[in-house]
């Protein structure tokens, strides 16, 4: 049943109607609230949980950092180590060089007078050579004075056609 206000336009609802739509109203936000209440314990749990991981990624990131540092230094380390290493290799690679340099100075001073030495015996072989050579020359050339003299003698002894032996 609808009650008109005094004014005769709008219709008045009775008393329970009111309480009904009341109670409608109330139920309705009763549920809101217990949708509030449940998204807002979501919230504080996926909160609650970020805090968590937010104290796990900064002990990891601690550690981390930690282990950094650690990583740091035992690089510095090894570089100082190599760095000496090398140092000394460069050095022991000069001595190496130092020496075999000072080694090939002996070695062609050394065949430098081998060969000073290989020159004076061809000097003196040649020498040979030529004395022995002069030698052999002289003896063909006396070889040769004899042969004429044989030669001019059997030419006396033997007779030449249209001459008479006596």
């Amino acid at each position: 049943m609808w009650l008109f206000d005094q004014k005769g336009g709008f219709p008045v609802p009775t008393q329970e109607e009111r309480l009904s739509a009341f109670e409608q109203t109330l139920t309705a936000l009763s549920r809101d609230i217990k949708d509030i209440n449940h998204n807002e314990t979501m919230l504080l749990g996926m909160s609650m949980k970020q805090g968590e991981d937010i104290r796990e990624i900064r002990s990891n990131l601690a550690f981390m950092s930690t282990k950094q540092g650690e990583d740091i230094r035992e690089i510095r380390s090894n570089l100082a180590f190599m760095s000496t290493k090398q140092g000394e290799d460069i050095r022991e690679i000069k001595s190496n060089l130092a020496s075999v340099s000072t080694k090939q100075g002996d070695d062609i001073r050394e065949i430098r007078s081998n060969l000073a030495s290989l020159g004076e015996r061809l000097d003196t072989f040649g020498e040979r050579l030529n004395t022995s050579d002069q030698s052999v020359n002289s003896r063909f050339e006396a070889q040769d004075k004899k042969l004429d003299q044989v030669l001019l003698l059997l030419n006396t002894f033997t007779a030449k056609p249209g001459q008479e032996t006596e």
